[in-house]
């Protein structure tokens, strides 16, 4: 316990690795801090010139949204733009344990949506890609 009355173990990131021997399993510590987990977020906007109201925006996208759930297997929703007839602002998630995968499902969700996006023209793309 420290001076605070908080279990040793909670301050584990300032305690030397000695004094953490019998707070921690060091070997299952090692291989959870070799673990990564990485986050890929895409964010694009559409353009729907056809679009003459926002329920004919709305089928567009939700009928992109839907078709890049089952078929790449990300995270997508329509974040943005949500009042205006000729704009759509989607965010596309992935999650996996290597950035290099996660970059290139959100190169393929791009490519799946200027392939399939039904009149829609990309305007705008940004991606991040978040370790944890």
């Amino acid at each position: 316990m420290t001076s605070k009355g908080a279990p040793l173990c909670s301050r584990a990131p300032q305690i030397p690795r000695m004094i953490m021997k019998s707070c921690v399993n060091w070997s299952k510590m090692n291989s959870f801090l070799a673990a990564k987990v990485v986050i890929g977020v895409a964010r694009i906007v559409l353009h729907v010139p056809e679009s003459g109201s926002l329920k004919s925006k709305r089928q567009v996208v939700s009928g992109l949204l839907r078709r890049l759930r089952q078929e790449l297997k990300v995270a997508a929703a329509e974040v943005g733009e949500l009042d205006r007839w000729q704009l759509a602002e989607i965010a596309i998630v992935t999650v996996s344990g290597d950035g290099r995968q996660a970059d290139r499902v959100l190169a393929a969700a791009l490519a799946f949506v200027e392939a399939h996006a039904d009149g829609a023209q990309v305007t705008d793309v940004s991606t991040e890609l978040l370790p944890l």
